[in-house]
């Protein structure tokens, strides 16, 4: 996306409206650009509340790794979509600097979740903080020019790993069919969370997920299983009855599941 910026003044009635203060559009890529259009916007006068209201919401920090490994950070990207998943609300910043470093600017007004792309195995989230509390798994409610500063984000190169096989009736192995592992209690069924995960099989039937923190799951594999699951409070309803519970109690945990394919999980309400 282009950089670009415009101004609408005081007494413009361009477009037909009568604008009693600054207003500013700002479409930028990366930091750099946001903060050359915050000093376009102070060199033309722009008060600082409209400055501010220009960039949006914004929250930084730090991301670090445990045990002293040290990932690539500057190949990773912290974002902050809605829970539900949407992007829409999405800051186009976030870019991990080679220090740890990073800041989201634009971010829209509403619950988001914050996420780590660009993480490669081993490497997995571990813990996301603010303001003393650990809030990795939780909605992060981000109000009007809301700034949240050293949000600290820690990586790790140890994690859980939940592993099995899918056979149908016939303890045949099934290849390429879908997998959900989500948490037992629905407080955690968010579309961005970590403990919600969907794979897939592979030519053995075989499957695997990494990187769920300590706590009590479910796994449930069916032939249409796939990420718009994620969220879906009715449809995991359905998944969890028909699941496989499993626990993980910490980065050593290695349960082993054999999952039986699952053909009709109707959604609660649909069941007859």
């Amino acid at each position: 996306m282009t950089q670009h910026w415009g101004f609408f003044k005081e007494g413009d009635t361009s477009l037909g409206t009568f604008y009693p203060r600054h207003y500013i559009i700002a479409g930028y890529r990366n930091i750099a650009d946001a903060e050359a259009a915050e000093a376009a916007m102070r060199d033309e006068g722009v008060p600082p509340e409209d400055v501010r209201a220009a960039t949006g919401e914004f929250v930084s920090g730090q991301l670090e790794s445990r045990h002293g490994a040290r990932p690539d950070l500057t190949a990773m990207r912290i974002r902050a979509p809605f829970v539900d998943g949407n992007a829409f609300g999405d800051s186009l910043t976030g870019s991990v600097q080679a220090n740890g470093s990073y800041a989201l600017r634009g971010i829209m007004k509403g619950d988001h979740q914050i996420v780590v792309d660009g993480l490669t195995p081993p490497w997995v989230l571990k813990s996301i903080r603010y303001r003393g509390s650990d809030i990795t798994d939780l909605q992060l409610a981000v109000e009007e020019r809301e700034q949240l500063h050293d949000v600290r984000i820690v990586v790790g190169d140890a994690a859980a790993v939940v592993s099995g096989v899918v056979e149908n009736p016939r303890k045949v192995p099934i290849p390429h069919t879908g997998v959900l592992v989500g948490a037992k209690v629905p407080v955690f069924w968010l579309r961005t969370s970590r403990r919600m995960r969907v794979t897939f099989t592979d030519e053995n039937g075989r499957w695997s997920v990494a990187g769920l923190p300590p706590g009590d799951y479910f796994a449930v594999a069916a032939p249409f299983i796939d990420e718009s699951d994620l969220g879906r409070h009715d449809r995991l309803e359905a998944l969890q009855a028909l699941g496989t519970p499993f626990h993980i109690d910490s980065d050593e945990s290695r349960p082993t599941l054999t999952l039986t394919l699952t053909l009709n999980p109707a959604p609660a309400a649909a069941v007859r």
